[in-house]
């Protein structure tokens, strides 16, 4: 059983560690599980009216299990945001309470907490004449609905029209970070047309015996386990080569010490988000174009060691 919820628009917003986040979707999904008794005891299907002897015995009875919550956010990020997000990456058995705030500034609102909450994966991504995008999926142990009357507010804060805006003497960390403030260090000689990292865990959890709460239902679980981390990067370039020398360039299955991404405002790009080492290339696409000179390559590698 479970219940799904879809939101976009500018009046989703979402605050964690002191951050303010304008949502361009988000999507929460609800899921219980019910115990069923395997007997047949319980209810009937009545096969044939004409006679009860034909009647069908039904799984049963049936309690709800503990609930299970998680949901997933997208959303253009500031710097300070990518600060935060790369700290989450390094502590990455720590949880977080993420608020999200429903509505418009004409209505009502709704307030959703989700507490302890882990994220599953995270990708972080940008392509020319973009903005560097953030897509988190999480997992809570817990949520909870607050609704309120009223103009939204947001632990104290107001929406900003205009986030990110360089005008106006806004703070540099508060702005949106662009394209051309990214940088990858470590690939093949080449102009990088976009990229994208993804990060992602399994989340282990184990539930007791003995652990009901007070009005006997389903406990929550009572440890949440990390496991294995796995990074996956993906880079299109543009790039000058001869098919002789894409040869000896690119092999599917070649390795890199490392792939750096860099972040940063002003002339370089000076913030290390993640360094990952011990690459494997797993995919390579290129288009060769020699009649226009413009040649592009897309890389996939897989990171067996990372450090930020």
């Amino acid at each position: 059983m479970g219940a799904k919820l879809i939101h976009s628009g500018f009046s989703a917003y979402a605050t964690f560690d002191g951050e303010q986040i304008s949502c361009t979707s988000f999507s929460i999904q609800t899921n219980t599980n019910i115990l069923e008794s395997q007997s047949g005891y319980g209810g009937s299907l009545n096969i044939s009216a004409e006679s009860a002897d034909n009647n069908v015995g039904l799984f049963g009875p049936f309690l709800h299990d503990t609930t299970n919550v998680s949901g997933s956010i997208s959303f253009e990020t500031t710097f300070s945001q990518l600060s935060v997000i790369k700290a989450w990456i390094s502590d990455r058995n720590k949880s977080k309470t993420i608020v999200f705030y429903l509505g418009s500034n004409e209505g009502g609102n709704n307030i959703l907490t989700f507490s302890k909450c882990f994220w599953e994966s995270i990708t972080i991504s940008t392509q020319s004449d973009s903005l560097v995008t953030i897509d988190l999926s999480i997992w809570a142990w817990q949520q909870e609905w607050l609704e309120i009357d009223g103009n939204l507010k947001l632990g104290g804060l107001s929406p900003k029209t205009s986030i990110g805006s360089p005008v106006g003497g806004i703070d540099s960390s508060d702005k949106l970070v662009p394209y051309w403030c990214t940088k990858i260090v470590g690939l093949p000689n080449g102009d990088i047309i976009g990229w994208s990292v993804t990060l992602s865990q399994t989340l282990v959890k184990k539930m007791y015996c003995g652990g009901k709460t007070k009005d006997d239902t389903a406990p929550l679980p009572g440890n949440v386990f990390v496991g294995a981390l796995q990074a996956e990067f993906n880079a299109d370039l543009i790039i000058a080569y001869t098919p002789i020398s894409f040869k000896d360039t690119f092999m599917i299955g070649s390795t890199s010490d490392s792939i750096e991404v860099k972040y940063g405002s002003g002339s370089e790009a000076s913030n290390t988000l993640l360094k990952l080492q011990k690459c494997a290339m797993t995919g390579l696409n290129p288009t060769l174009d020699d009649v226009h000179g413009a040649n592009s390559v897309s890389l996939s590698y897989k990171s067996y060691l990372i450090t930020s």
